[in-house]
């Protein structure tokens, strides 16, 4: 009951978000007809009763004035900060491409004119941004145009000896992600799960998994729906897919966090969700078990970033050699932390705030 409300409420507030996006004029012209409609209703009634309608009609035109005001006001902060997300995405991606630091030297892993040449069949006009984050963190930003989507792609060599897996250790109540990652010190850190719904103590309902941190269990509660993601000691990964059921603690489950849904398994894009425009987080792994792909996708806000379905993140991610890959808590949940930006670099669909999660997931370096 609590996912169905979870759900409906993202979606009303999704809907909302797109009647703002129409153009004032129809949104004028509807709330016009509307009060036309109430005037020449309340009149009608009037003359019947032979009472003079002209202190109703005074209260209908001075509603309708304030609330086409406050339309305005909305349509056009709406606007100005559909702006200013623009013009901060365009400046990440001139800082990652332009920014003078420790990691000018590095190169990406990944000829990034094939791979624009590669998803531009796919999906049309797009930009692609790619600027190393550390010597073993290859991050990017994907912008497709159309329909206009922003999204981020950490790529994680988990063979580096320095790296470490960091996951929340306990389950407390919910807090967030930039605060895991700038307590844990994390070069990338993305959100875990929520739960139920936004609330804090909504417990997790359906959503749970396997959780496990540096060997000891937090949470065993594995199902035939449910996929998790491991990490030996050594960081070597394994994908244990939706219908294997596994509640044990082993070294090849030294760090476990679970997801929602598989959407790469073997290398086979299973076309889950296609073209249901969402914000998602995505975690995923190469054949070999020694990369870690991260993907967070802004939507639902329709002038910055629609959002994508699944089969279209798994596209992407196979684009990019993944093999195995399950989507995680996503909707307002969705968000990425970069150290180099200091805070979370995406957009969450609540107007940019984070949401409060149970746990999260994040790569550290110890030097």
């Amino acid at each position: 009951m609590g996912n169905l409300f979870n759900n409906a409420l993202d979606n009303a507030i999704t809907v909302c978000w797109r009647l703002l996006e129409l153009p004032l004029f129809v949104l004028l012209s509807v709330l016009m007809l509307f009060f036309l409609t109430l005037w020449l209703a309340i009149k009608k009634r009037y003359e019947k009763k032979n009472k003079n309608p002209k202190t109703a009609i005074i209260v209908v035109l001075v509603a309708f004035f304030l609330l086409a005001l406050a339309l305005i006001a909305d349509v056009k902060i709406i606007s100005t900060l559909n702006e200013v997300r623009e013009l901060r995405s365009q400046l990440l991606l001139k800082q990652k491409s332009n920014s003078s630091s420790a990691t000018d030297n590095l190169t990406s892993s990944y000829d990034i004119a094939a791979l624009d040449k590669a998803l531009t069949e796919k999906f049309g006009e797009l930009e692609i941004v790619s600027k190393p984050e550390y010597k073993s963190v290859d991050f990017m930003v994907l912008k497709i145009n159309e329909p206009l989507t922003h999204i981020y792609i950490s790529v994680i060599d988990l063979t580096d000896k320095n790296l470490e897996v960091v996951i929340t250790p306990v389950l407390t109540e919910k807090w967030l992600t930039s605060a895991f990652a700038k307590q844990n010190n994390c070069v990338v850190a993305i959100n875990g799960e929520a739960g139920m719904n936004p609330r804090q103590g909504c417990g997790f309902g359906e959503w749970i998994g396997n959780w496990i941190v540096k060997g000891k269990s937090v949470l065993l509660m594995d199902n035939d729906k449910r996929p998790f993601l491991s990490f030996d000691k050594n960081n070597h990964a394994k994908y244990f897919r939706e219908e294997l059921v596994d509640k044990t603690v082993t070294d090849e489950k030294y760090n476990t966090i679970w997801g929602r849904f598989d959407i790469i398994l073997a290398g086979k894009n299973l076309e889950r969700e296609p073209g249901w425009q969402q914000p998602r987080t995505i975690m995923g792994i190469d054949k070999e078990g020694s990369k870690l792909f991260l993907m967070v996708v802004d939507g639902r806000q329709p002038a910055y970033s629609m959002g994508i379905g699944l089969k279209e993140a798994a596209d992407i991610l196979l684009t990019l050699g993944c093999y195995e890959a399950m989507s995680c808590d996503q909707g307002g949940s969705a968000c990425m932390y970069l150290k180099s930006a200091d805070g979370i670099v995406s957009r969450p669909s609540d107007d940019g705030r984070e949401r409060f999660t149970y746990n999260h997931f994040g790569i550290k370096f110890n030097e």
